[in-house]
């Protein structure tokens, strides 16, 4: 007789249903246009980078180099793929409000798009685990307006009006493989694609009564190229503190010695990622032209044009590191530092003053009962904060643009507490942010929303006949 034949039939319906909501959300993140960023420090460098990882780890203020979970996909540490004992597949998405304020003016902004999504699985049971997946890289969305002090031959200096918008952005792909290579030590490696098309456009009038033309510089530019992310991790599941204890040795005389206690079910893990300063092929094209008097509708002459305009951008250096202690999935307490070299990008050959950045992030997760008969459903949550602290790439009259950011979530379950999909979860999130506070630049504050879904099963049972 055959065994559990209904079980068989549901998991192979769940997981085409899976595969075919994986495949819809791939097509829908890049067949539609996002809108992720209303900021004008998004003008700077590839314009606001985008958080790639998880929810789980987004409430817990990104940290991620310490962290390996079995049933949740760490990809900002391909090392961590080593830990995954079953199939996930994970996709987010979030909703964001927020102020911007220079002076006494201020504009709301809102924002929202798909996060991420990605599977991650076991395929050799000694260790080794892959990933794949997308999320946005960065995105550009700004339009700004200020007046200009133009010096004419005949009238002096007159009063313009010039304005600056872009948009667009650029996504990233990436497969990666982990594989413990020793007992306490795994290392994996991100294989990652970045591409999409920036865009930005700089329009200067000036009164009709001074009877001079207007013009409009516009320039488009797509990148793509791979890079690669380097991850290492030492894990430890539990450890034994030394003691100093009083021993006899075989003379009969007593002395003290250190002498390892009992082992202790916390664990230890320690990570750390790299990718090398990375050259992509980058194509541009530029025009600049004069615009009718007194309008912007009408384009007069082009005074200069560049059509598909070979070139690169420099992908800058990044470095992070972290740490995570564990007790038996009950709780985790982590905290990540990194920096990256942005003073050494460039577009085109130009360099673009942007200064070298780090962050400091912390943060902390607690599962009051991890049991599958648990019968309290509150204590089956999956509780969650954390913090983050930045210094970006931009130095403006002499003002670091700063971020801090608070965050905390609740991961729900959502499948019955069987073995296998008892991990399934949606994954709740809030976060509060602001950047260049305390400035006379702009001052923005964003509160944000998270959600990710995590469907979490056993893809390649065996199964028996009697």
């Amino acid at each position: 007789m055959y065994k559990a034949p209904a079980r068989q039939s549901n998991i192979l319906n769940n997981k085409i249903s899976l595969g075919l909501l994986f495949c819809f959300l791939f097509q829908n993140f890049y067949s539609n246009a996002q809108n992720l960023s209303q900021s004008p420090y998004s003008y700077f460098g590839v314009g606001d980078l985008q958080y790639y990882g998880s929810a789980t780890l987004g409430n817990m203020g990104q940290v991620s180099q310490g962290i390996r979970r079995k049933y949740d996909v760490n990809n900002l540490n391909p090392a961590s793929y080593s830990s995954l004992a079953q199939t996930n597949i994970e996709a987010g998405a979030m909703l964001t409000n927020g102020t911007l304020k220079s002076g006494n003016s201020s504009v709301n902004a809102s924002l929202s798009g798909l996060s991420y999504f990605t599977l991650g699985t076991s395929i050799y049971k000694n260790g080794i685990g892959i990933a794949f997946g997308a999320a946005p890289y960065s995105a550009l969305g700004y339009d700004i307006k200020r007046n200009t002090a133009i010096q004419t031959d005949t009238a002096g200096i007159i009063n313009g009006t010039t304005s600056q918008t872009g948009d667009g952005g650029l996504n990233r792909a990436y497969i990666g493989v982990g594989a413990k290579l020793f007992k306490h030590v795994s290392a994996g490696v991100n294989l990652g694609y970045i591409f999409g098309q920036v865009n930005s456009k700089i329009i200067q009038t000036v009164p009709v009564e001074y009877f001079m033309f207007n013009w409009i510089s516009e320039r488009k530019e797509n990148l793509n190229g791979f890079v690669i992310d380097y991850g290492v991790q030492l894990h430890y599941d539990s450890i034994s503190l030394p003691w100093y204890r009083t021993v006899i040795d075989s003379n009969g005389f007593m002395h003290k010695k250190f002498k390892s206690g009992p082992k202790i079910p916390i664990a230890v893990n320690a990570g750390l990622t790299f990718n090398a300063e990375t050259q992509v092929d980058a194509s541009q094209t530029y025009s600049f032209r004069t615009l009718s008097r007194g309008g912007i509708d009408y384009a007069r002459d082009t005074i200069k044009s560049a059509e598909n305009q070979s070139g690169s951008v420099t992908i800058p250096m990044t470095i992070k590191y972290g740490i995570a202690i564990s007790n038996n999935n009950n709780w985790t307490i982590a905290a990540d530092f990194g920096t990256t070299a942005w003073s050494r990008y460039n577009s085109f050959g130009e360099n673009k003053g942007l200064q070298d950045a780090w962050f400091l992030s912390a943060g902390a997760s607690w599962l009051p009962d991890v049991k599958d008969d648990s019968r309290n459903y509150f204590k089956r949550l999956e509780y969650r904060i954390g913090y983050r602290t930045e210094k970006t790439s931009i130095l403006l009259n002499n003002q670091e643009v700063n971020i801090n950011s608070y965050s905390c979530g609740i991961g729900i379950p959502i499948a019955e507490r069987d073995k296998y999909r008892r991990f399934s979860r949606v994954n709740v999130g809030f976060e509060y942010l602001t950047r260049g506070a305390n400035t006379s630049l702009v001052n923005e504050t964003y509160y944000k929303f998270t959600i990710g879904i995590v469907f979490s099963d056993k893809w390649f049972i065996k199964y028996k006949y009697d």
